[in-house]
């Protein structure tokens, strides 16, 4: 099975953790119906890929914010040549 790869960078995680956790929040207990389903689902996702790392989205896309060390894909604007990675000029 093949591992997910870490496509998010730490700033991305963050953003993700803080807005998964309010909309979870909000979910709880300032919606019902219809808009407390979405925001529920939208704050386990963002949950989710937040402390995980990766993002499904991101693998299909070809997108990356994660940096050097976290060994995810180059970023936009990035090439990788003779195992570094360098910014195009």
């Amino acid at each position: 099975m093949k591992q997910f790869e870490m496509n998010v960078g730490k700033l991305d995680r963050i953003v993700r953790i803080i807005l998964g956790v309010v909309l979870l929040i909000v979910a709880a207990g300032y919606t019902t119906g219809i808009l407390m389903f979405i925001a529920l689902v939208l704050g386990m996702i963002f949950l989710f890929t937040g402390l995980a790392g990766s993002c499904i989205i991101y693998s299909l896309l070809g997108l990356s914010t994660a940096g050097k060390s976290s060994g995810g894909k180059p970023m936009q604007g990035e090439m990788k040549q003779g195992g570094k990675r360098k910014k195009k000029v």
